[in-house]
């Protein structure tokens, strides 16, 4: 988490006095980096011309290579205010860069071009993965939405191709594992490690909502 707090600070926002430097990068997001998370948010979207939704999910993509790690954030804005962060991805796992798929004709590896998307999810509470029996919740894609198709193989994302990918494309939002490594648990969905996910995203959707998926380039 020191990431994206540092994130924070080198934007100018106070996030407090702990940590190493006493600039609040201590790995422990709290209550100020909470809010300095929101004003972030909110600014950015002012700056994107975006709408800032009162609850959604706000994702931070942190850089073009295709780690194959939760290098990337999530954060959960709920009543106006961000109430958690997670680790997560927002590219897809280095199974599918190396074995791109081919979908309407294009063949490379999908990853969502940052931006916003109106009514882009819609979250099914029982649905999807199953651990241990029980199933994990879920946000399945009811819009189109644009994405890059990556097909040269390297560890960096290619920009140059976009395609619209329609619902059966099927770029949803999910847990993904234990939080080692992404490999094949994404050929283009985004989401977190699956203890994050039931303990920062599931609480606070109820099923059926529907989210404005939003990506940011941190």
């Amino acid at each position: 988490m020191e990431r994206i707090q540092q994130i924070l600070v080198d934007k100018g926002y106070f996030i407090g006095t702990s940590g190493i430097n006493k600039d609040g990068v201590d790995g422990k997001p709290g209550k100020l980096t909470l809010g300095a998370l929101t004003n972030y948010i909110k600014d950015l979207c002012k700056e994107n011309n975006y709408i800032f939704f009162q609850k959604n999910l706000y994702w931070f993509r942190t850089s073009d290579v295709f780690t194959d790690k939760f290098s990337d954030f999530v954060v959960v804005v709920v009543a106006g205010q961000a109430v958690e962060v997670a680790n997560a991805t927002t590219k897809p796992g280095k199974y599918y860069v190396y074995n791109p798929v081919t979908a309407g004709g294009i063949t490379g590896t999908g990853c969502r071009v940052a931006g916003q998307t109106f009514s882009s999810h819609r979250f099914i509470a029982k649905g999807k993965s199953k651990w241990g029996g029980e199933k994990v919740g879920y946000f399945q894609q009811i819009s189109n939405l644009l994405i890059y198709r990556d097909g040269n193989k390297d560890d960096k994302l290619d920009k140059k191709i976009t395609q619209v990918a329609p619902t059966k494309f099927g770029f949803f939002l999910h847990a993904m594992g234990r939080g080692f490594s992404i490999w094949n648990w994404s050929a283009g969905c985004m989401g977190t490690p699956l203890d994050q996910w039931l303990k920062k995203i599931v609480p606070y959707f109820s099923d059926n909502d529907v989210i404005n998926d939003t990506i940011f380039e941190a």
